[in-house]
């Protein structure tokens, strides 16, 4: 190419009026010019523009570009791509490829592969997002898709590597909040799941949050703890509330667990579930957990806030003693006072209130097929652990003492009275 005026052609300017064709590579290095107007660079999708320098809206790190109302777009950077044939494009295509990868040990460095702020600065805005990430399924035909994600993000290491260390943490994910002064700190969430029907439909969804082992890798993971709360909650698990509770079908359930345990450690319980409760506050009452089941319509042949089950197999048994229920407490030195029983059976009868066809405070029953070896074998009631003697608890002999009273009871539906004595029984 002729230089005018015989000037070095690695430094001169050229001004184009209408339009500028260059063949082969172009470089545009940091003597570049400023353009004013909308250019085009390349000319077909197989094109190529390598930029070897830092690509950014200033001279200045941090200058933006002031987008005043002469400027009539709703981004400050558009890029679309169509893929109508994949044959050279391969398994996968992506619009965009950004990585940063470091060339030398840095530690107490941090690296990113991409950062994107969306900044409001001392100005008011109805809606803020630092990143909008889509997977939109397009169009009202019908279609297939394999898998579809919103976001997804994924913490890889490369297969029989020497063992790295760990000095903090990692995660596919980290959503954090650095919280500042606001007028309701309660509609700040950690996470927000929300989806809807936009046909008017009730569909019934997968899984709101899905925690699973891949099945795709050779290898098998376990996790410390599924959810960790480490944090304080007000309410750790919430699902409905008193007045807007959750209407639920017959098969639904709030918690569902099926598990199975094959240790054979005959000192220590195994424990599937557990909640350890320590009150520190003189004065304090309760502790407990609550089931509460409240009935508002004429309910069928049973009903029960809470039931604890045990089933034997064909070849299951405790070789020492084993319950459906067992309540446990541990006195010390400390209760000096006051009134304790393993057991608290209370029966609540406002004013106005029915006893029904039958009510008692305890009722106990037999059944099955094979409840005559119950009636052969069993017993009503099974003390353990009681030494016999005068004014104990357990007191055994061959003379009653002098009846004072009587409780009724009911076997079957016959009416019975026990009675009890006001002296204990003696041997004479």
């Amino acid at each position: 190419m002729a230089t005018p005026n015989g000037l070095n052609p690695d430094f001169y300017d050229v001004n184009v009026t209408n339009s500028l064709k260059v063949n082969g590579t172009t470089v545009i290095d940091s003597n570049g010019a400023l353009v004013q107007t909308s250019q085009s660079f390349g000319d077909a999708v197989t094109d190529t523009n390598v930029f070897k320098s830092r690509i950014s809206t200033g001279t200045v790190a941090g200058t933006a570009i002031d987008a005043t109302s002469a400027y009539l777009y709703g981004e400050g950077l558009e890029w679309r791509w169509k893929v109508s044939n994949w044959t050279g494009v391969g398994s996968s295509f992506k619009s965009m490829y950004v990585r940063a990868e470091t060339g030398v040990d840095s530690s107490g460095k941090d690296m990113f592969g991409m950062e994107l702020y969306g900044v409001t600065n001392n100005y008011t805005v109805g809606n803020l997002k630092g990143l909008l990430s889509y997977a939109y399924i397009k169009g009202t035909s019908a279609k297939t898709v394999g898998t579809a994600y919103g976001i997804h993000g994924e913490l890889t290491f490369d297969a029989s590597s020497a063992t790295n260390t760990i000095t903090t943490e990692l995660s596919a994910g980290l959503l954090k909040i650095t919280g500042g002064v606001v007028d309701d700190a309660t509609k700040i969430h950690g996470l927000i799941i929300r989806a809807g029907d936009m046909d008017g439909n009730s569909p019934t969804y997968g899984n709101g949050i899905l925690i699973e082992d891949d099945s795709a890798m050779s290898g098998t993971i376990k996790y410390t703890t599924g959810i960790n709360l480490s944090a304080h909650c007000s309410t750790a698990i919430k699902y409905g509330t008193s007045g807007g509770e959750q209407v639920m079908v017959l098969a639904d359930k709030f918690i569902s667990s099926y598990l199975t345990n094959s240790t054979t450690d005959g000192g220590t319980s195994f424990e599937p579930f557990l909640i350890d409760t320590t009150l520190t506050g003189a004065g304090q009452v309760g502790g407990r957990g609550k089931f509460i089941m409240r009935a508002n319509a004429a309910l069928g042949g049973w009903s029960n806030a809470l039931k604890a089950e045990v089933v034997y197999g064909a070849t299951g048994k405790t070789t020492g003693l084993g319950s459906a229920m067992v309540a446990e407490m541990t006195l010390s030195a400390g209760t000096v006072d006051g009134n304790y029983a393993p057991l608290e059976l209370e029966l609540n009868i406002p004013s106005g209130a029915s006893t029904g066809t039958d009510t008692a405070m305890m009722y106990l029953s037999a059944q099955g097929a094979d409840v005559g070896t119950f009636d052969t074998n069993g017993y009503l009631l099974k003390l353990a652990g009681l030494t016999a003697g005068s004014g104990k608890l357990l007191q055994t002999g061959n003379t009653l003492g002098t009846p004072a009273a009587t409780m009724k009871v009911k076997i079957g539906s016959t009416t019975y009275y026990l009675p009890v004595y006001a002296t204990e029984i003696t041997t004479l």
